[in-house]
């Protein structure tokens, strides 16, 4: 399971996207002033609802032309998203088609009344903002996209940020639909796009704080796969035992999976069946009960200060327990959207100097002693050898509310 991605603070701004945003606002508003706002509010209300019913029948159509489960590979996953998208915006342009067919026949109408000009500056209004909605739907999903290069040119653009600033909230579940398309798995972003994070200079991470760190928590970091019905896929990440047959994971490793199962590392390895006790999507935890799990619980660090040593462990590329060195750059709260774009929640993140792949998601963040001092769960879309981590402050609530937990409860979707 691949971490979500996450935005860094650029100290210039505006770029060749905002001036061909400028241009297209300028081409928009004549033609909106040509149709007039009853054909251009209607078209553009014909659009959204075909987008509304592509963002139903895209995906699943996409995920059985493709196929589902642990067997997609990122090539396949790509395509399959893409052709989704595809579908979802050839569905809209039906929907627009549609809907001007209509809006035609009233506007002639309206063309023999005094309303006329009304109509003409109305519709060129409308066009503007059609447009300007359309590029911000598509440039925030973009931006947290696979594509460093595109999502960097949608992060410095000023338009863009404005709109963000300005957009009514009723907007953001739609552009997490279509940000959770362009994920390769399925995952929503968890910064604004539009709001980065500074990310200070640290040092490069000590390597000599892995050993021992992995020799006191080795044992107890855990791999979690489980397959998810509800979007045809499997998914894997990274947790850690935090009390007796408890396992602390993120959210976004166990979204919509059924029947998980937790593997303890070698030697003397085995595979447990779990159930999701607590899940919590706004701050991206979830805890799993593990009956027969017998290896002792990690215990939580206080606050971490800037500079110090850490290590990332996990399964990166559902592979072995693979344990990096990290380096804590930063601690601050920070607001973004929950794992499913519904809402704005704003949490307590340590941001990390440190290389954090797929499969990491979930893991802890150790100390050299052993001790958690977070929950490994994003990494910049830029710098690779950026991360983030909740801090343990952060999870504190989850994990008192999860630690004694034995009722299952859902994962709700993945999409």
């Amino acid at each position: 399971m691949i971490a979500a991605t996450a935005p860094i603070v650029h100290p210039a701004k505006g770029d060749l996207l905002d001036l061909i945003l400028l241009a297209l606002a300028i081409l928009y508003a004549m033609r909106g002033y040509r149709r007039g706002a009853l054909v251009g509010g209607l078209s553009f209300v014909g659009f959204l609802v075909g987008a509304g019913i592509g963002l139903l029948v895209g995906p699943p159509l996409a995920r059985a032309i493709f196929g589902g489960g642990h067997d997609v590979n990122a090539e396949r996953a790509l395509g399959q998203r893409i052709l989704a998208l595809v579908l979802v915006f050839t569905i809209a342009v039906v929907g627009e088609y549609l809907a001007l067919l209509g809006a035609i026949v009233l506007r002639r109408k309206v063309q023999r009344t005094p309303l006329r000009p009304i109509d003409a500056v109305g519709g060129a209004v409308l066009s503007v903002i059609g447009l300007l909605l359309v590029a911000w739907l598509l440039g925030s999903a973009l931006a947290s996209a696979p594509f460093p290069k595109i999502a960097r040119q949608i992060r410095r653009s000023v338009v863009l940020s404005y709109i963000d600033r300005v957009m009514p909230s009723i907007f953001h579940p739609l552009y997490g639909d279509l940000q959770r398309l362009l994920q390769q798995h399925g995952l929503p972003p968890v910064f604004n796009p539009f709001r980065g994070i500074p990310a200070p200079f640290v040092a490069p991470p000590n390597a000599g704080a892995v050993p021992p760190a992995l020799h006191a928590a080795g044992g107890e970091v855990v791999k979690i796969v489980g397959d998810a019905p509800s979007c045809s896929r499997g998914l894997e990440g990274s947790g850690f035992i935090f009390a007796p047959q408890h396992v602390m994971t993120n959210a976004h490793v166990v979204a919509g999976v059924t029947n998980p199962t937790v593997t303890t590392p070698n030697p003397n390895g085995q595979t447990l069946r779990a159930r999701v006790v607590l899940y919590d999507p706004n701050r991206d935890v979830a805890v799993l009960y593990v009956p027969g799990l017998t290896r002792r619980p990690l215990a939580f660090n206080g606050p971490v200060a800037t500079g110090s040593d850490a290590v990332v462990a996990g399964y990166p590329l559902d592979g072995p327990l693979t344990a990096t060195a990290a380096r804590i750059a930063g601690d601050q709260e920070v607001t973004g959207p929950n794992i499913y774009a519904s809402r704005e929640v704003t949490r307590e993140v340590y941001t990390l100097r440190a290389k954090v792949r797929e499969g990491n998601s979930g893991g802890p963040l150790l100390s050299r002693s052993g001790k958690v001092d977070g929950v490994v769960f994003a990494s910049s879309v830029e710098q690779p050898d950026v991360g983030y981590a909740l801090t343990a402050r952060e999870v504190g609530s989850d994990a008192r509310a999860g630690a004694s937990a034995t009722r299952i409860v859902s994962t709700q979707g993945c999409d």
